[in-house]
């Protein structure tokens, strides 16, 4: 359990003091019974487990994260806060597509707080990241963009090993063969670079492919591309 710093605002329709309370991965009906009890959510665990056990469809689908809840709510009242997705406290890091490493670097350090030499440092030892024998070493491409929700006191090869383990997964989903992951990367990072509309991803990509696959004239194989 974590309870963070309280603050004054309204929540449910409702004024009072709200606690950031944490759900955390794996935890059980009567884990957040605790959680609450202990945070002064709620009076008695039992009641939060009664109103749980009635809806145990809503009540398994409860995601972890951070929740900010009213002191001395009604164990229901807790519980519908919780059970909605929308009022998870967000407060993910997000790394745009089209950036280079270092730059990935920059944009994690602001956000976490972690020194940029650190990731730097992390993004050297592949094993420790979980960066595939095709990468040949090179974190370079194996970032994942998205938006992240890192766990708290995660460290910077921690941070990274999700990232790469995100970009092993969407190629894994599209059936790319590790043997061709790499080149899927740099066409991929190319096709970034030239597109400024969605739909026109696949049109450059056809067509770095068609001069790929060309052995004479007019591209003799080249990509030809600034």
């Amino acid at each position: 359990m974590i309870v963070g710093k309280a603050r004054s605002v309204a929540l449910v329709g409702l004024k009072g003091t709200v606690i950031e309370i944490v759900v955390s991965p794996g935890e059980t009906g009567e884990d957040i019974a605790t959680t609450l009890r202990d945070a002064g959510v709620v009076k008695t665990r039992g009641a939060y487990i009664d109103v749980a056990r009635s809806d145990p469809e809503r009540a398994a689908a409860i995601q972890p994260g951070k929740y900010g809840l009213l002191k001395g709510m009604a164990a229901a009242e807790a519980f519908a806060v919780l059970a909605d997705p929308a009022n998870r406290i967000t407060s993910g890091t997000t790394v745009r597509e089209g950036l280079w490493a270092t730059e990935t670097f920059e944009v994690l350090s602001a956000s976490t707080g972690i020194p940029v030499k650190e990731y730097a440092a992390a993004a050297k030892d592949a094993r420790a990241i979980g960066l595939p024998a095709e990468a040949e070493g090179n974190v370079e491409g194996w970032l994942a963009p998205s938006t992240y929700e890192f766990p708290e006191n995660s460290t910077a090869a921690e941070q990274l090993a999700a990232m790469v383990a995100q970009t092993v997964k969407v190629l894994d989903t599209a059936g790319v063969a590790p043997k061709d992951r790499e080149n899927v990367l740099i066409l991929a990072s190319l096709v970034e670079a030239e597109a400024k509309l969605d739909e026109d991803r696949p049109k450059i990509a056809r067509v770095f492919l068609n001069r790929l696959e060309t052995d004479g004239a007019p591209t003799y194989g080249l990509l030809q591309s600034d």
